[in-house]
Parts: C-alpha cells; structure tokens; sequence
C-alpha cells in the first residue's frame, strides 16, 4: 500500500510541475488595429498618406488619427494604444520606431524614450528588455506633428511607424 502511495505521490509531483512554453516570437507592428486617443477624439488608427522622405520598417504601416492630417496649420498631438502579450518569458525586446514629427513612448507605465528632432526619415532603435513583461503588455506612443504655417496635409503629413520583436522562451 506504501507503495502505491509513493507512486501516486510521485505521478502528482512530476505533473503538477509548470509546462514549459516553447520558445517563440512575436512582431506588434503599427497598423489599423490600434486605438487614437486625442483632444475629444477616441477611434482606431487609420494608413496615413505616406511622405516620400519617410523610412520603411518591414512589416509594419505608417499610421495616423487620419489618412491625411486634418489641420496642417496647427499642432496635433495623439496617443497610439495597442495591448499584446507574451505567453513565456522575455529574453528580447527590440523597438524600431519612427514619427513625423516627434514621439514618446511608455510601455507597461514606464517611460521608455523621446524625441524631439524628427524622426520621420530614420527609425531609431530601444532595447526594450527591462519592461517586456510575461503576460498582458501595454504600449503607448505619443506623437506630435509641428505646425507648419501655410502649409497643407501632403506638406506637412503626419504618422507613427512601430515594430517590436520580442523573442521569449
């Protein structure tokens, strides 16, 4: 009878153990499935038009609240939302972002990085390993597109491009 007490014993200790999750990897990309939040204004993101000055990021499309920028004259700001998860731990975080005209970046409630010099013609890159979590994530990308007097919506466009890999195991 101890015997069969050992063995149930040890059957419910090798499979009461975590299941390892099988390594993987993902891409969130910036394209239509992402909310807009701005001034009175809560939708989903949209293909912006496209300036032939900015960058290309595989994958992923530029954005915007529009597909043409709905005041060329004037400051617009928006903030991006997309949620994701990881279903195993972390072990890359690779963003490759870029915006015209500026962009913050939080993730999970940690602020992440900015900029303020136009990064419409060149992706900038983050190692975004530190606030990759398992689980429910959380991005948020605050964009700005400067005013432009006299301008309109194909000189002065406006857009967020995004793409982060996270490889997990």
């Amino acid at each position: 009878m101890n015997q069969i007490w050992a063995l149930l014993a040890l059957f419910a200790l090798l499979h009461s153990s975590a299941v390892p999750v099988s390594a993987g990897s993902v891409d969130i990309v910036s394209d239509e499935s992402w909310t807009v939040e701005g001034s009175r204004y809560i939708g989903k993101s949209v293909g912006t038009w496209v300036h032939s000055a900015w960058t290309s990021i595989p994958g992923a499309k530029w954005i915007w609240k529009s597909t043409l920028i709905e005041n060329p004259g004037g400051e617009e700001s928006y903030m991006f939302v997309k949620e994701f998860d990881i279903f195993g731990f972390p072990t890359s975080s690779l963003l490759t972002v870029a915006a015209d005209n500026n962009f913050a970046i939080i993730l999970n409630g940690n602020f992440v990085a900015a900029t303020q010099d136009g990064s419409f013609g060149r992706a900038k890159t983050f190692d975004l390993l530190s606030k990759t979590i398992q689980g429910r994530n959380v991005v948020q990308v605050i964009v700005t597109n400067y005013a432009q007097g006299g301008g309109n919506s194909y000189s002065n466009p406006a857009g967020l491009l995004f793409k982060l890999t996270v490889n997990f195991n």
